[in-house]
């Protein structure tokens, strides 16, 4: 712990590497330490950033996250937590939180530097891909954050409507869904199109907004 006091306060000054390697898909990934805040990212893509990964602040101040309290969260595509991180700081502590990540040297990065410092009664890490993640898991969410991502693609079975169901099939009554999709590379729109179809045959209510250039933030409701 003495250490990380260390490299927390050199972060303010410099980036402090912790770890990097290629993952399964052959791309690098690193993971730092920026302004005292845990950093995963790859030369095209941040996944994740503390407190700080302005995506997902964002998007729970628009959908009135912190107003929510979640007592249960489900990250898919969980990066390093930020989901949690971002709760954590406005002291919502979960009673359950459950990380899905499908990219096996960020389960590792999770379990030996990141979960430490979560704050929930119960932190459930899940190395498994999100498709069968979320057919196996039998609890229902007050929240689920999808921020899944190959590098910078968003996987094509995002888009699906049996994803896309299974997904809304597992969140609470008045509970709440975030998915973050980006417009670039071109690849990625269709993706986009697709799930917009999907929620519109679904009859459900959602509402969307762009956080930059790049991003698109679906939140989804349940009544």
């Amino acid at each position: 712990m003495r250490f990380w006091t260390l490299w927390k306060l050199l972060s303010y000054i410099v980036d402090v590497p912790v770890a990097d390697g290629i993952d399964s898909q052959g791309n690098l990934i690193q993971l730092m330490i920026r302004k005292g805040q845990f950093l995963l990212t790859s030369p095209k893509m941040v996944y994740s950033y503390g407190s700080r990964y302005e995506v997902l602040k964002q998007a729970y101040e628009f959908f009135d996250v912190y107003y929510l309290k979640p007592a249960s969260v489900l990250l898919l595509g969980s990066g390093i937590a930020s989901g949690i991180q971002l709760l954590n700081s406005h002291g919502i502590v979960p009673d359950v939180a459950v990380l899905v990540e499908k990219e096996p040297l960020i389960c590792q990065w999770l379990r030996s530097f990141i979960q430490p410092f979560l704050r929930a009664k119960n932190v459930k890490l899940v190395c498994s891909d999100a498709v069968q993640a979320v057919k196996d898991l039998k609890q229902l969410f007050a929240l689920v954050v999808v921020d899944l991502f190959v590098d910078d693609v968003v996987p094509e079975f995002v888009g699906t409507e049996t994803f896309l169901r299974n997904v809304l099939g597992i969140v609470a009554n008045n509970g709440l869904t975030i998915i973050n999709v980006t417009k670039f590379p071109e690849r990625n729109r269709e993706v986009i199109t697709n799930v917009n179809k999907v929620l519109r045959s679904l009859s459900v209510e959602y509402a969307t907004f762009e956080v930059g250039e790049k991003n698109i933030v679906y939140g989804i409701r349940k009544k």
